[in-house]
């Protein structure tokens, strides 16, 4: 099986700023940062240090703001220019906890049935009409974007795709080929723009945070001003279908190179009653389908890194860090480190087995971040994308790699480009190719 792989070919020499410690992985990232637990950067007087150590990890991701906050220039440089300065990833501190507070019930437990339920609408809807090619990231960030506006505003699986997703995806795409972050973005603006005039659905609630945004007109309650509540919409349905989009693109790429695999999901999601396969109780019965996406997400996560800097000097690896360095933990390096993975990049799903050794550390497979500011949505968006990757392989009857794969950052934005032909068949006279495309992301 081909697995997609960066050029790491990074050095002191080659490293331009911080921020491009974090947007230019492949240039800036050496290859050593995949068996050593610290490469350590001085550039421009600023320290930027790389970090796969997991205990080290752990202490940054899970000790506190007051210890280690977010290094703010990446993100609102990057991942807040166009969400505006009041969203959940431009803020840190009591704003962050007043707006987390807030959101938390959206994306609690007892949410993830009716998630389930909305992902595997959407994807029928989508799929069962196709005819001739297709491409893959297309049809999975148009399913993400219609699963994501469902939850956000209270929609479930009887209602209707909104006529807007299908125009806003197209123009998404367009703008992630032409590597155009901000058409991209002011695409998802449009359609958060018409959340007042529409009504809100069977599932908000009155206290529902969003349903004052709504023309209904009701009162605000959530106790976030008007501003917060808007970035909050934005930020939440961006990065919501982007992270979700290249996940399912990437996994059904992985998918299509192994047929004896796909057999063997079948069989396991026919083992479910058809009934609980939209029910958390019976998506947690399909074992083997959350080791492959977990495998899938570990050798290509769908975000890049998290950056948090030191208030304190701080030691890793025996190399004392001074108080202010840009403490990059790099994902896909994590993910693919050889001191924490056997064979780290080998596609063995396995790997998340009960009774695998793998990971050897909690913090070595974090998709999600961790800590206090793990993705508010990381247990639903899981169920989410079993869902869909459960429908499409029952409704499919072969899913089959056509082409090649290249995976390349873009140097000026960080996104990772997964390029590749899938084709589908449920039929003789349905076949799909499928192209997956572009993402990127900060946790």
């Amino acid at each position: 099986m081909y697995i997609p792989t960066l050029d790491l070919r990074g050095s002191e020499k080659k490293l331009k700023s911080a921020t491009h410690a974090v947007r230019d992985p492949q240039g800036s990232w050496p290859e050593a940062i995949l068996s050593k637990p610290l490469i350590h950067y001085q550039v421009r007087g600023q320290h930027v240090a790389l970090i796969t150590d997991p205990d080290a990890i752990k202490t940054i991701l899970c000790s506190g703001e007051q210890a280690f906050p977010k290094w703010l220039p990446i993100y609102r440089a990057s991942a807040t220019r166009y969400s505006g300065p009041y969203s959940i990833l431009a803020v840190q501190g009591p704003q962050w906890a007043g707006i987390r507070r807030a959101f938390n019930p959206e994306f609690g437990p007892d949410r993830i049935g009716r998630m389930a339920e909305v992902s595997a609408a959407a994807t029928t809807s989508a799929i069962r009409p196709l005819v001739g090619l297709q491409s893959v990231f297309p049809l999975c960030n148009r399913i993400a974007i219609d699963v994501m506006w469902r939850t956000l505003m209270g929609d479930n699986a009887q209602s209707p795709t909104d006529p807007h997703i299908q125009a806003i995806s197209d123009r998404m795409v367009r703008a992630f080929d032409r590597d155009d972050l901000a058409d991209a973005a002011i695409s998802i603006m449009d359609l958060v723009e018409t959340v007042s005039r529409r009504l809100p659905g069977p599932e908000m609630a009155q206290d529902h945070p969003f349903r004052s945004l709504t023309a209904e007109g009701s009162a605000n309650h959530s106790g976030l001003s008007d501003a917060e509540l808007k970035d909050n919409f934005f930020a939440l349905l961006y990065a919501g279908q982007e992270t979700t989009a290249l996940a399912l693109s990437r996994t059904l790429w992985i998918i299509g190179q192994d047929q004896d695999l796909q057999d063997k999901l079948r069989d396991e999601i026919r083992s479910v009653p058809q009934g609980t396969l939209t029910r958390r109780e019976g998506l947690g019965r399909l074992d083997l389908l959350h080791c492959v996406l977990k495998e899938s997400m570990r050798l290509l996560p769908p975000a890049l890194a998290t950056i948090r800097t030191n208030t304190e000097a701080l030691t890793v690896a025996g190399t004392t860090l001074p108080p202010n360095t840009v403490l990059v933990v790099p994902f896909y390096a994590l993910h693919r480190s050889t001191t924490l993975w056997q064979e780290p990049g080998v596609f063995r799903p396995a790997r998340f087995g009960a009774a695998s050794p793998e990971p050897r550390h909690p913090m070595a497979y974090i998709p999600f971040s961790s800590g206090r500011h793990i993705c508010i949505a990381a247990k639903n968006s899981m169920f989410e994308m079993v869902a869909i990757l459960a429908t499409v392989i029952r409704e499919k009857r072969d899913i089959v790699r056509q082409s090649g794969a290249a995976l390349t950052p873009t140097l000026a934005s960080g996104i990772f480009c997964c390029l590749g032909l899938l084709s589908l068949s449920s039929g003789c006279r349905d076949h799909a190719s499928w192209r997956s495309g572009c993402c990127s992301g900060l946790a």
